[in-house]
């Protein structure tokens, strides 16, 4: 399917095509799923995964695996607070 199809800023779609990122398979956070160039560049650097940026970055310091996490943030986004969790033995 064509990246033309689903909903993105231009800002989002230039950053996509720069770095050969489908806009399809970034979940967008704007109104009725719109894919903003920060989704984008979240997408690139945490894959699929929604985090936090201080999450990721105690993520980065101490060497975890943010697959493994369920995120307790919007739409399933990973806090400091489960990053925190699964550092002090807590529920992935």
């Amino acid at each position: 399917m064509s990246d033309k199809k689903f909903r993105a800023t231009p800002a989002a779609r230039k950053y996509a095509r720069e770095y050969g990122i489908s806009i399809a398979e970034v979940k967008g956070s704007g109104a009725k799923g719109r894919v903003h160039e920060d989704d984008v560049i979240e997408y690139k650097l945490h894959g699929q995964v929604k985090i936090s940026p201080l999450a990721a970055r105690i993520a980065e310091i101490e060497g975890l695996n943010v697959q493994v996490l369920e995120g307790t943030g919007p739409q399933g986004k990973i806090m400091k607070e489960d990053v925190m969790n699964l550092l002090h033995g807590g529920k992935k």
